[in-house]
């Protein structure tokens, strides 16, 4: 706070001293005290000259009863409230830069200071703070030539009463700039809300123009937006027809390029004497008898998003200058109205740049996209992208160039090549039980034992008989008896032969292995002494040097196999050595598995391992050929667009 207060503070006491002298010429007679009363008694309106006109005006009449007050000044804070300024001293051409020093005191102490000054003269230091809703906004200083107790008493009291009034005043300045403010955030909120209510890019341009004319009173609002290196007119208030007035469009639209190239807001006709003049404003006035005319545009994002155009007619100027309005401007465009225009703009811009963008055809919004990120590649920044994009046509380049072996995969699993059912040879019950299902058998190894004690008793029977009727068939053949022979030798020849029977199955009631293999299926030992009907499967029996590979390949996949393709099998039990095999049949059958249609395809193993058991599942990949990588990638999607496509082509 000091060292805002103490910079340059001579050079603004010399600048305010030069203001007042604007306000308050010299030649000025002395005021009257009910003078300065009646004059302080009028409203103050928010405007820096009038404020300044207030305050001088204060410390005269403050002054003006007491003789012992030999100069004053008044500090305030600025309205970025970072820094204090001098508003006003008295007497105008009063060297006030040792009393500014002691009222910068007061403004860091934020407290009242009563202090003599060291230069031998004897004159005292008064400063006082001001504040505002318990804020300091600023101080009085009042230089006194008197160090007499009860005249400083006197003069301390007064500048406390006076400085209260000071502060009422300042509080109703802020109160009336609140005020102000919060009407046109209201008006900024209105005028946002018509623009967003409208959905076409058209009718939010107008109605944002005319809401525009209608709230600063102006005869003509024009918008327009660039396109290249000019400016398209896109709406003019209360004029739905923009096309049919192609000369006041053409002069807006070089107006409107004219700020574009300055790159500031330009109004005319110019209101200091360091403005200069632009001659498109100067034409556009001359032909369309513009009194007032203010150009803005509206740059964020490295971009002009758009311009707008305020004019008054040169009627209309004076009829403002005559009207209630004339206490803030004399109908040109005040720098507090283009501030207030240019929020405005700031505002409403974003939205009716994404109307526009949005009222764009397909066409150009795929071009606009398009050059916005040739944009992000070539210019400077947007590393991240740059370096995304190289990546992905790296990405691209290689394996569009890059090839590699295309392998048709499948699920599989091992079969044995022969596979032998041994079934029970006749009913009966189960004796005993040998080898189970997975277990490694051996040729003649006994499997399976049947009860064959009927089959026993039953032998014997048919011995019986035998011997019974060789007896009858000796005696029949003593007595010459031909027929008794006849039929005896046939009952004979039955009963051998039921005999002969009767010895097959006890040979067959002991079950053995035909070959050395492995037990596929049929675990029995929970059925001993359970009954088997005739040719009831009882065990599977595979090889184990012998197989053959069952391939389930997918439907989309099998056009790609052929007999004689060679490829890789890993199994789940032994992933970590892989088996050649060979492609031997490729079977019309097919089944659905996991909810796709798969062809069945054997395939047989060049090389046999002691490890390998029939029932074993893995994967198979048969080898195709060479192929790129990305045609071996993207052939799923290629074949399923091609399907696709061709559905529902007529």
């Amino acid at each position: 706070m000091s060292e805002s207060i103490t910079e340059n503070r001579s050079a603004n006491l010399e600048n305010k001293s030069e203001t007042q002298e604007n306000v308050i010429s010299s030649g000025q007679k002395i005021l009257m005290p009910e003078d300065l009363w009646s004059l302080l008694g009028d409203t103050l309106e928010d405007h820096s000259k009038n404020q300044a006109n207030f305050f001088y005006h204060w410390l005269q009449l403050h002054s003006a009863n007491n003789s012992a007050v030999e100069q004053g000044v008044i500090i305030l804070k600025r309205e970025d409230k970072n820094s204090y300024f001098p508003i006003a001293k008295w007497p105008i051409k009063a060297k006030a830069d040792r009393l500014a020093a002691i009222a910068e005191k007061a403004l860091v102490k934020q407290r009242a200071l009563l202090t003599a000054f060291d230069d031998g003269s004897g004159h005292v230091a008064a400063a006082y703070p001001i504040h505002v809703n318990e804020e300091l906004y600023g101080v009085v200083g009042i230089e006194l030539n008197s160090n007499e107790q009860n005249e400083i008493n006197k003069i301390m009291s007064q500048l406390q009463w006076s400085v209260g009034w000071v502060e009422r005043v300042l509080n109703r300045i802020q109160v009336k700039q609140a005020s102000h403010h919060r009407e046109q955030l209201e008006s900024s909120m209105r005028l946002l809300a018509a623009v967003q209510s409208e959905p076409d890019f058209t009718r939010a341009c107008m109605a944002f123009v005319t809401e525009l004319a209608t709230q600063l009173k102006c005869d003509r609002v024009s918008l327009g937006f660039p396109k290249g290196k000019r400016v398209v007119v896109q709406a003019l208030s209360h004029s739905a027809q923009v096309a049919k007035r192609m000369n006041l469009i053409r002069a807006i639209a070089l107006a409107m390029e004219e700020a574009i190239i300055f790159g500031k807001a330009i109004r005319h006709p110019p209101r200091n004497d360091d403005e200069m003049m632009f001659a498109d404003h100067q034409a556009l006035a001359n032909q369309y008898s513009s009194g007032a005319i203010l150009s803005l545009p509206v740059y964020a994002n490295d971009k002009y998003y758009c311009v707008v155009s305020f004019e008054r007619s040169t009627s209309a100027t004076a009829n403002l200058a005559e009207t209630n309005i004339a206490a803030k401007n004399d109908g040109y465009f005040t720098q507090e109205e283009i501030e207030y225009c240019r929020s405005i703009a700031a505002l409403c811009a974003p939205s009716l740049e994404e109307k526009r963008l949005n009222h764009r055809s397909i066409w150009k919004k795929m071009a606009s996209s398009l050059g916005e990120q040739l944009k992000h590649f070539i210019g400077r920044r947007y590393v991240a992208q740059k370096l995304t994009a190289a990546i992905c046509i790296g990405i691209v380049v290689f394996f569009s160039l890059a090839k590699g072996e295309y392998r048709v995969s499948s699920d599989s699993m091992l079969e044995g090549r022969i596979q032998r059912v041994i079934a029970a040879p006749f009913a009966g019950y189960i004796k005993d039980v040998g080898p189970k299902a997975g277990d490694i058998v051996t040729t003649q190894q006994e499997l399976l034992s049947l009860d064959d004690k009927d089959l026993r008793l039953e032998r014997l029977n048919y011995l019986s008989e035998i011997d019974q009727y060789q007896k009858e068939y000796q005696d029949a053949f003593a007595k010459q008896d031909r027929a008794t022979l006849n039929i005896v030798k046939a009952q004979l020849e039955q009963a051998q032969a039921k005999l002969e029977l009767a010895e097959a199955k006890l040979q067959r009631a002991i079950i053995t292995a035909p070959f050395d293999g492995i037990l596929i299926y049929g675990d029995l030992s929970q059925r001993v002494g359970g009954f088997v009907e005739r040719g009831e499967e009882l065990f599977k029996l595979a090889p184990l040097d012998d197989y053959r590979l069952i391939l389930h390949v997918n439907e989309h996949r099998i056009a790609d196999l052929q007999e004689g393709q060679e490829g890789k099998l890993v199994l789940a039990a032994v992933p970590n050595q892989s088996f050649a095999f060979t492609i031997v049949t490729i079977t019309p059958e097919t089944a659905a598995q996991d909810g796709e249609n798969t062809f069945r395809v054997e395939a047989h193993l060049l090389e046999q391992s002691p490890v390998l058991r029939p029932g074993m599942e893995g994967v198979a990949k048969v080898s195709i050929g060479e192929r790129h990588l990305i045609a071996i990638w993207t052939k799923g999607l290629r074949d399923w667009v091609r399907l696709f496509i061709w559905r529902w082509l007529p």
